[in-house]
């Protein structure tokens, strides 16, 4: 056994360790984004399209930007569907998919799908329960929401890269 050899296996299991890491870190980045897409489904790509990591340079860039602006000012009216009702809950499956796959390939989008099921109902009952406990109008909690959900995405897509 040469020297090289002896020197080279640990930083070989370093270097092994710390791909896994950030490998880790991207699917738990990508699981959070699905949490926000189980929030305002389109959210994530959005964010993701103002950061130039998806859409293109064209105008399917702008189309997923204005879709998570116009799903925010959708979710105010009152004859929308309930997230957690079987179209809304796909679409959110979908979007945090697309989402989750951008930022950490499959495993992400897996992660993320599972995050935006659970979130989409939570978030629901969250919203019903704070609107009854405070007595806030449902359309002043769902700026918040809009609000939470768009820091979040935009905080959780800073370092991913196109």
């Amino acid at each position: 056994m040469t020297a090289a050899t002896i020197l080279s296996t640990p930083a070989r299991a370093v270097a092994e360790h710390a791909a896994t890491d950030f490998a880790e870190r991207r699917v738990a980045r990508a699981a959070a984004l699905g949490g926000v897409a189980g929030v305002r489904s389109m959210a994530p790509l959005a964010a993701l399209a103002a950061r130039g990591c998806i859409g293109g340079d064209g105008a399917g860039r702008y189309v997923l930007i204005a879709a998570g602006i116009g799903e925010c000012l959708a979710d105010k009216h009152p004859r929308v569907p309930s997230r957690s009702a079987l179209p809304a809950l796909a679409e959110r499956l979908v979007t945090s998919a697309l989402a989750g796959r951008e930022v950490a390939g499959a495993r992400g989008a897996v992660a993320a799908a599972g995050a935006a099921g659970v979130s989409a109902v939570t978030a629901e009952r969250a919203r019903g329960v704070v609107a009854r406990r405070t007595g806030l109008p449902d359309a002043v909690v769902g700026l918040l929401e809009d609000a939470l959900a768009a820091g979040a995405a935009v905080a959780l897509t800073r370092r991913v890269r196109s």
